[in-house]
């Protein structure tokens, strides 16, 4: 196995709560530079990621949803209170 292939089984993360732009911009650079399969960060920087990582097609954004650090969006919550 070469090291270009388990590159391509890596994901590449940013999913704190308070991850910084720069940070958002540090892992785009590994993503490009390492051609990681996938990118994740926080929703809020999703479309950020899809805008910066377009130049580099192989490298796959990603999202999280029910994270426990607050990925989801409120309606799961509101429907979880009606049940």
């Amino acid at each position: 196995m070469k090291l270009s292939d388990i590159q391509r089984m890596i994901d590449i993360i940013a999913v704190r709560t308070d991850v910084t732009e720069q940070e958002i911009d540090e892992l785009v650079a590994a993503a490009k530079r390492y051609h990681f399969l996938c990118a994740f960060a926080m929703p809020c920087y999703t479309r950020m990621l899809v805008e910066k990582l377009a130049d580099t097609p192989d490298v796959l954004v990603g999202g999280v949803v029910g994270f426990p650090s607050g990925a989801d969006t409120t309606a799961p919550y509101w429907m979880i209170s009606k049940r």
